[in-house]
C-alpha cells in the first residue's frame, strides 16, 4: 500500500460523508469524464471513487459535489506518491460497510486560535565592520611639529537577545 496518512485524510475530506468525512461504502453519486471524452454516471462508494481516479488510462477526471478531481491532483495530496488499485482496496476495507470493519474519518484537526498572552523570544547577531583614523597633534615645541596619525581596523560580532520567561 502507497496509501500516506496526508493521502487518506485528502480522501476523506474530499469524498467522506458526514461531519466527521468518513470513508462510505455507498450513497455517493458522481460522473466520471472517460478518455473518450463522454461523461458516466456513477454511485457507490469513497474507494469507488478514488479507483475510478487511479485508473488514469481509463478515466481522465472525476465531478464529485459540482467539482473536479483527478488523478494528479490525488497524487499531490498522497504526497507525490503514486495510488494502486491496493490502495482503493484498502479504503473499502476501511469504509465501516461491514459490521465491525473499521470506519476511516477525516484525522487531522483543523487549527487552533491561540488567544492570550505570547512569549516572543529572538537572537539578532550584528557584525559590525570598522575603521577610526586617529590623529593627534602635539603643540609644537622648538619648531617641531609633532603629528600622529594612527589607523585602527577591526570587526566585531554582537549579539542581542530579547524574551519574557514568564
Amino acid at each position: 500500500m502507497t496509501l500516506t496518512e496526508n493521502g487518506k485524510n485528502y480522501i476523506a475530506s474530499t469524498f467522506g460523508f458526514g461531519t466527521n468525512k468518513c470513508y462510505v461504502g455507498s450513497g455517493l453519486s458522481w460522473s466520471y469524464l472517460g478518455t473518450d471524452n463522454q461523461s458516466y454516471n456513477e454511485t457507490g462508494g469513497t474507494a469507488q471513487i478514488v479507483s475510478r481516479l487511479i485508473l488514469t488510462s481509463l478515466v481522465q477526471s472525476v465531478t464529485y459535489n459540482e467539482q473536479n478531481y483527478t488523478y494528479a491532483a490525488l497524487k499531490a495530496a498522497n504526497d507525490n506518491t503514486d495510488l494502486t488499485l491496493s490502495d482503493a482496496q484498502w479504503i473499502a476495507q476501511n469504509d465501516g460497510d461491514i459490521e465491525g470493519e473499521p470506519q476511516y474519518c477525516l484525522t487531522s484537526a483543523p487549527p487552533q486560535i491561540v488567544t492570550g498572552d505570547i512569549d516572543i523570544m529572538f537572537l539578532v547577531k550584528v557584525k559590525i565592520n570598522y575603521t577610526y583614523t586617529i590623529t593627534t597633534s602635539i603643540i609644537p615645541t622648538n619648531n617641531n611639529n609633532n603629528v600622529t596619525t594612527d589607523v585602527i581596523t577591526g570587526v566585531t560580532e554582537i549579539v542581542v537577545g530579547t524574551g519574557d520567561n514568564k
